[in-house]
């Protein structure tokens, strides 16, 4: 059995020195002669511990649904999803054609502050990913702040920065990440499936940069 708590752990220990290696890769300009060497040593022991995020919204920043996965040693080993009752209760048409949610499908949900208590763990001393990152942790930091919740310790990344830097692909939308990895996408703009997906594709992601850096190196 997988324990958890003792991988979780060594995952924060290495929170610091993880992050900071991706941060040589995120929002780069690609493979500049400086960092590569010292990625390539390190890689495999940054990408198989973190957690997925995603939220699908009513309007703006207002989340109406949370999908996360962990990711240990690079395998799931939980997974979180819940419709949220949002803070004010109107949608954009635009919004629920995207992601299939509607007002009648959240009137009776909790509201944030009443799942924060089921997923504060996931976030605390935590790598994050996500797909348009900005996006994603804006949101959870403008409804954190509307209920007065503090904001846990956590750093986060983006898969879309990542691949512009490492892909040349026609563009990079999670659906054609998802594609171009050959992950199964079956419900696009489900939150729990973008984050599973969005978590594969950052593993991905790190084993195309790898066979990269070996040809390169070869």
């Amino acid at each position: 059995d997988i324990d958890l708590t003792e991988l979780r752990k060594s995952s924060n220990v290495a929170f610091e020195f993880m992050t900071a290696s991706l941060d040589r890769i995120d929002s780069s300009k690609g493979y500049e002669p400086n960092n590569v060497q010292w990625v390539h040593k390190h890689i495999n022991k940054m990408k198989n511990n973190f957690v997925a995020v995603d939220f699908e919204t009513s309007y703006g920043h207002i989340p109406c649904s949370i999908g996360i996965v962990e990711f240990i040693d690079g395998k799931v080993v939980n997974e979180y999803y819940s419709l949220i009752k949002p803070i004010d209760l109107k949608f954009n048409p635009i919004n629920s054609r995207i992601n299939g949610i509607y007002l009648e499908d959240v009137l009776n949900e909790r509201e944030f502050f009443e799942i924060w208590s089921e997923i504060e763990c996931f976030f605390i001393d935590r790598v994050i990913v996500a797909h348009n990152s900005s996006t994603d942790i804006s949101i959870l930091e403008k409804t954190l702040d509307y209920y007065k919740i503090d904001k846990p310790n956590f750093k986060s990344f983006c898969t879309l920065n990542i691949s512009k830097s490492v892909l040349n692909i026609e563009n990079y939308k999670l659906s054609t990440l998802a594609k171009h990895f050959a992950i199964a996408q079956d419900n696009y703009h489900n939150s729990l499936e973008d984050a599973f997906v969005c978590g594969k594709v950052f593993i991905e992601m790190f084993e195309d940069y790898n066979n990269k850096l070996d040809y390169s190196n070869s």
